[in-house]
C-alpha cells in the first residue's frame, strides 16, 4: 500500500526521504529493518473504531545496538575464559591427585621390589599410604610379606649360627604360611634330627666310657643320610 507521512510541519524532509527509500515489504515481513544506521520497527496506529490509519516508525541508533552487542560478546568471552581456566585448574588438580594417590605409591613399591630383588635387602619397606584403596592394600600386603620373609631369614640365620656354636636347641618359632612354613619345618626337622643324633652318639660314647661295650645305638628317630651313616659307623 501507500504510506503518507502527514503534514510537512510534523515530519522533516529527511524522514520523508527515508520513508520513501524504505524496504516496506521486508519491514512488513520480519517486523524490523536496518537502514541509515537505524534499527527501525513499526507499530500500527488505529483510530477509535480500531481501524488502521497509519504506521508509527520507531528508529534506534545501531551504534547503541552495536555497543550493547559488543558488551554482551565481551561478557560472554570473559565467561568462556573463566570456564576454560576452571577446567584447566580441575585438570591440574586431577593430575596431582592421580600422581599422589596412584603413581607415587606404585613407583615407591617398584623401588622397594627392585631393592629386594637386586640387593637382597629384606629390610626395605614400601611406603603404605594410610587410606583404604587397592594401592595402599598392595603396599601393606607386600610389606607383610617382607616382614615374614625377613623374620624367618633372621631366625634361620640364628639357628644355623647356634648349631655352628654347638647349641642344638635353637629353633624357628615364627608363625608363617606356604613355602615359608615348609622351609621353617624342614630347618626345624633337620635341627631335631641333628640334636637327636648327637644325643644318641653322646649316650653311646658315655656308655663306652663306663666300659659298657655292649651298648647299642637305636635309630629311634629314623635318621637318614649322613646322620644314619654316623649312627651306623658308631655302632660298628
Amino acid at each position: 500500500g501507500q504510506y503518507t507521512l502527514g503534514s510537512s510541519t510534523a515530519f522533516s524532509e529527511a524522514a520523508a526521504a527515508m520513508a520513501q527509500r524504505m524496504d516496506w515489504p521486508t519491514l512488513e515481513r520480519q517486523g524490523w529493518l536496518i537502514q541509515d544506521d537505524l534499527l527501525i520497527t513499526q507499530s500500527v496506529v488505529e483510530d477509535m473504531q480500531g481501524e488502521a490509519i497509519g504506521v508509527q516508525l520507531i528508529g534506534t541508533s545501531t551504534a547503541e545496538l552495536n555497543s550493547a552487542m559488543q558488551a554482551v560478546a565481551q561478557r560472554t568471552l570473559n565467561e568462556i575464559l573463566i570456564l576454560i581456566g576452571v577446567v584447566l585448574l580441575l585438570v591440574i588438580a586431577i593430575q596431582i591427585a592421580i600422581r599422589s594417590l596412584v603413581i607415587r605409591p606404585v613407583s615407591d613399591l617398584q623401588r622397594t621390589i627392585r631393592t629386594v630383588t637386586q640387593q637382597g635387602d629384606f629390610s626395605a619397606r614400601a611406603n603404605a599410604p594410610d587410606r583404604q584403596d587397592e594401592v595402599a592394600s598392595m603396599a601393606a600386603d607386600f610389606n607383610r610379606l617382607l616382614d615374614n620373609t625377613q623374620q624367618i631369614l633372621t631366625q634361620t640365620s640364628q639357628t644355623m649360627q647356634a648349631i655352628g656354636n654347638g647349641d642344638l636347641s635353637q629353633r624357628i618359632h615364627i608363625s608363617t604360611v606356604g613355602d615359608l612354613e615348609r622351609l621353617k619345618t624342614q630347618i626345624n626337622h633337620s635341627a631335631d634330627t641333628l640334636e637327636n643324633t648327637m644325643n644318641t652318639l653322646g649316650q653311646t660314647l658315655n656308655a663306652l666310657g663306663q666300659a659298657n661295650f655292649g651298648a647299642t645305638i637305636h635309630n629311634d628317630h629314623n635318621a637318614q643320610g649322613a646322620f644314619k651313616m654316623a649312627l651306623d659307623n658308631a655302632q660298628t
